[in-house]
Order: structure tokens, then sequence, then C-alpha cells
């Protein structure tokens, strides 16, 4: 089974996520979801505390800039329903290898 660029390049900036609360000590964990775009992240520290937030990743294909992205009313609803489940909700942009 081929590994699709959009999962390619979702898994690297989530790996980057991961690996940066990991070298500040926590403790992580990330929960795909039905949208293929929405991630929500659980985070611990040593004390006990813990947070939650939800990552919506959306994806340019374009070769160079101006990168465009849409986002319809079914992703806003989306990004709403993570905000009210996790609280914060960031959306990171991702174009293509130019830039």
């Amino acid at each position: 089974m081929a590994i699709s660029s959009e999962k390619v390049k979702h898994g690297f900036v989530i790996s980057q996520i991961l690996f940066e609360l990991s070298e500040a000590g926590f403790k992580v964990n990330v929960q795909g979801l039905e949208n293929r775009s929405a991630y929500i992240v659980d985070v611990a520290n040593g004390d006990g505390a813990n947070c939650k937030f939800a990552i919506f990743i959306k994806l340019s294909n374009k070769r160079r800039s101006p990168w465009g992205y849409s986002f319809t009313e079914q992703h806003q609803n989306d990004i709403d329903a993570l905000k009210k489940e996790c609280g914060e909700v960031f959306t990171l942009l991702l174009n293509h290898d130019d830039g």
C-alpha cells in the first residue's frame, strides 16, 4: 500500500510537534479523526497537568506562491466542532516544496 503525499506531509508536521513537545518533557498522544485533516493532541506533564488542542492541516500542492487553501463550509464546521471539544485549534497551512 502506497503512502500518499498528503499523509507523508501530515506525518512530518505531526512528528515535529511530537518531537518538540517530547523534548520539552511532555507526554503526548495524537488521535487522528474521521476528517483526514483533523487531529487531537493530548499533552501531559510530569505534574499531572493536562491540556488538549486540535490541529487542522490544509495542504496546497501548487508549485509556486501564492498558495491557495480552500475552506469549505464543512471544513469550517469541522473547525468549530474541534474548538468546542478542545478549546484551541491550530490551523496549519502547508505548501509545496518551494517556500
